[in-house]
Formats: C-alpha cells, structure tokens, sequence
C-alpha cells in the first residue's frame, strides 16, 4: 500500500502498517463470542489517523524516545508495543487499562492486552491484538496445518488461546476487575494482523486458513 511508504520516518511508516494493514482473520473466526476489527474499521482509523500520522512524521523525537528501549523486542511485542503508543497517544482513543494479569488464589487465568475507549463512538473496546505469520505445511484449511516460524506454534493454538483471552472480561475475575477500576463491561475484539504464506507450486490452488478475512497479507 503506498499510503503506508510515504513516511519519512520508519517508526511512524510501522506504525501506519499497524493501523492500516489487512487483518488476518474474519467476523466468522473463532467463538463468535467476539468482533473483528476488519479492513473497513482499520481504514477508518487510518483515514483519522492521517494528520495525527503526519504530524509524527515532521516530529518523530516523541515515537522515537518511546521506541529507544524496543529495539531489542520480539515481532510479537513490537507489535503490541506499537498499538500501546497508539491508544496512548492517538487524540480518538484513551488506554484504560493495558497488559493485566488476572489469578485467582495465585493461580493466573489468563491477561488482558488493551481496554480503550473510542472517543468517537463512547464504546469500550477490550482488544487483543496479535502479530502472526504462519506458513501452509499442507494445501489445508484446517488451522492446525498453518505453522508458526519455530514450528511449534500454529493457527489453531493460536485461535484457541485467543478464544479464551477475549472472554476473559466476561470471566468473574475480569468482571471483579472492571468494577474495581470503574470500567463499563467493553466489547471484546480480535486484532490480529501479520501473513499467510502459500507454496509457490500451488499459486492458483492455494487454499486460506478456515475463516481468514478475504484480503489477508499473503506471502509465497
């Protein structure tokens, strides 16, 4: 996407593709217990965005002090590392809450990514965001054949912890934890971005992963 390159700075060009890139999975993944936030909502924010974007890019001295202690993170940390300074920053959101970790009598059941209330919409949005690339082992559907860079992980691992991490707020500890912090009970989303990579030898037979969003980052 060339909206996403026109960036001088390469924080601010990562963080436009955090915003604005397609996302991996559809309305239909998972439980159904939760949203996805599609291409149209991720657009949406970018078009907001773009002043907010702009300005960043002419003053990147505030994105670059943020970023001097991640240069060494993980993808998946980077990500999420990107969508906090989003939340934090972006004049259409407020981060409630961020990264808590919920247990029950020492026994931890599970973390909370984001809570954000969307100014525009007055919503509260519980969001779990994750950045994932994983490869076709077989012509397969079936998530279990989508494997992660180091082979242990795979699309459905993936799906099933994300399953349970977005009905965390619906759990008695997360319910005791909204209450406690004055947060309306929020709506829970997917955001989820990242690449699928097919087999060059399949190019016109290549089947997505079951439920993926029709205009996923795709790899060969």
């Amino acid at each position: 996407d060339p909206d996403n390159f026109r960036y001088k700075n390469k924080l601010v060009a990562e963080l436009a593709w955090v915003i604005r890139s397609a996302p991996s999975m559809s309305n239909s993944s998972g439980s159904g217990l939760y949203s996805t936030l599609d291409r149209t909502w991720c657009h949406e924010q970018f078009e907001f965005h773009k002043n907010w974007l702009d300005y960043l890019d002419e003053q990147p001295e505030e994105i670059e002090k943020y970023f001097q202690q991640s240069k060494t993170l993980l993808l998946g940390k980077r990500f999420e590392a990107f969508v906090q300074f989003w939340f934090e920053e972006s004049p259409f959101f407020e981060l409630l809450a961020y990264n808590v970790q919920l247990s029950n009598n020492g026994r931890t059941i599970g973390e909370i990514d984001f809570i954000v209330k969307d100014n525009r919409s007055d919503e509260t949005l519980h969001i779990e965001a994750a950045c994932k690339f994983y490869l076709s082992n077989k012509n397969s559907q079936q998530w279990k054949h989508w494997v992660g860079p180091n082979g242990n992980d795979n699309l459905q691992l993936k799906m099933n912890k994300l399953d349970k991490q977005l009905a965390i707020c619906s759990t008695i500890e997360g319910k005791e934890f909204l209450s406690k912090n004055a947060i309306n009970q929020p709506i829970s989303c997917l955001f989820m971005k990242g690449y699928f990579f097919h087999h060059y030898r399949i190019l016109t037979q290549s089947k997505a992963p079951s439920s993926s969003a029709s205009n996923y980052n795709v790899g060969w």
